[in-house]
């Protein structure tokens, strides 16, 4: 019984240490994949808020101007997608491209993508300029999360137009 108790008390202590490695292994992968507003948010001066709507704006025209399929491969590896989605603002309709859209979709990818991230991050209280240093960041966080072919289709919408 003494060698049976010994064995037991051994593969319960096994199974707790490699649980706290698991939790340990977790913790680090969990803090050195900083999602995109905390990377936006201490790589320019910027609020989260600020940060999670120009994030979602590039989202949100990435939703509209790809297929689902395309879509789905960048947004897999973001779990926070859907947040992000809904802090994307809604563009003014008396902005340049909310005066240009008024009988087209306000995603019409023949404006422009870089155009419509312009009124997006008007409506955010945030320089125009700013746009192609949240891409970057975007990009990368992307390529990250959810692969290099996932950066490429998002980078696709907004480079012919650099």
């Amino acid at each position: 019984m003494n060698k049976l108790s010994w064995i037991c008390g051994a593969a319960i202590l096994l199974l707790l240490l490699s649980f706290q490695a698991t939790a340990e292994d977790n913790k680090a992968t969990a803090e050195d994949n900083d999602d995109v507003v905390s990377l936006i948010t201490d790589e320019l001066d910027v609020s989260s808020s600020k940060a999670r709507g120009g994030a979602g704006a590039i989202f949100a025209y990435a939703e509209y101007n790809l297929d689902s399929d395309d879509f789905d491969t960048i947004a897999e590896g973001i779990p926070e997608m859907d947040d992000l989605l809904d802090a994307a603002p809604e563009v003014d309709d008396d902005s340049r491209l909310g005066r240009i859209s008024d009988n087209l979709n306000i995603f019409d990818s023949s404006l422009g993508g870089r155009a419509y991230l312009a009124d997006s991050f008007d409506e955010l209280d945030m320089d125009r300029d700013m746009v192609t240093e949240f891409l970057e960041i975007v990009y990368d966080y992307v390529e990250s999360a959810s692969g290099e072919r996932a950066m490429e289709m998002l980078e696709d919408l907004f480079l012919d137009e650099l």
